[in-house]
């Protein structure tokens, strides 16, 4: 699909894309604050970008949740800074071994700065992913006696992890978000997999073998989205 990115005043980032076989213009926002509007081919980018403007006070009532703080802990290690800089027109971002920090003029509500907060937290949920989870899944695979031939880790819309015939397992960076508990149940979810592709009686019970307590880890991971804080999940109109 063919795509063109704008800035929405007193909204944020919305992305237009052009799609064949669409008839209608949709507007949707999705779990992590993602604005995207959906159009037909035939009509210039200029309209999706004014039919998100006229639907302003639908988008605003979409994201309503809860905002970023200063000082809020993200992941394992990581704490968002959220700092006054003057002289500065747009909230700058930058990532260090233990701080997510925004650079902003202004106020730390509005959604230029806490669109900046959401991008830096995503970088510091990815940065900690990549340092943790291939050698927490190699410690689990040792332990439990399950071989898997490689590791991806990148966002996932709607899961937390997958595992391919062919032994690939891919994990969502946004596990960082979850208590190592919920971590383990679903590395170990996974690793199973490399010997049992579906959801089977045989797949429950090695789960079990490795992870006693597998039905009320199960059960809690439900209380969790694969995002960064919650919103009104994959809102839309036309």
């Amino acid at each position: 699909m063919a795509t063109k990115q704008f800035e929405l005043e007193s909204i944020g980032p919305v992305s237009v894309y052009k799609r064949r076989g669409s008839k209608s213009i949709r507007l949707s926002v999705n779990s992590d604050g993602l604005i995207r509007v959906t159009m037909p081919t035939w009509l210039p980018y200029q309209a999706g970008l004014a039919f998100a403007s006229q639907k302003k006070a639908w988008l605003l009532s979409q994201m309503k949740h809860e905002q970023f703080k200063d000082g809020q802990r993200l992941g394992k290690y990581h704490t968002l800074r959220l700092l006054v800089k003057p002289g500065i027109s747009q909230p700058q971002t930058r990532l260090t071994d233990t701080e997510a920090i925004v650079n902003y003029l202004g106020s730390v509500s509005s959604p230029a700065v806490q669109a900046a907060a959401h991008e830096v937290a995503k970088r510091s949920a990815k940065a900690e992913a990549e340092q943790l989870l291939p050698q927490r899944l190699k410690s689990l695979s040792e332990v439990h006696g399950y071989q898997y031939k490689g590791l991806k880790i990148r966002h996932l819309k709607s899961r937390w992890g997958s595992c391919s015939s062919l032994h690939d397992i891919t994990l969502n960076y946004y596990l960082m978000q979850l208590p190592w508990e919920l971590i383990d149940y679903v590395l170990v979810h996974e690793l199973v997999h490399t010997a049992h592709l579906n959801h089977g009686k045989g797949f429950w019970k090695a789960v079990e073998e490795c992870i006693p307590d597998y039905k009320a880890r199960r059960k809690r991971l439900k209380d969790y989205q694969p995002s960064l804080l919650s919103l009104k999940s994959d809102s839309s109109v036309a």
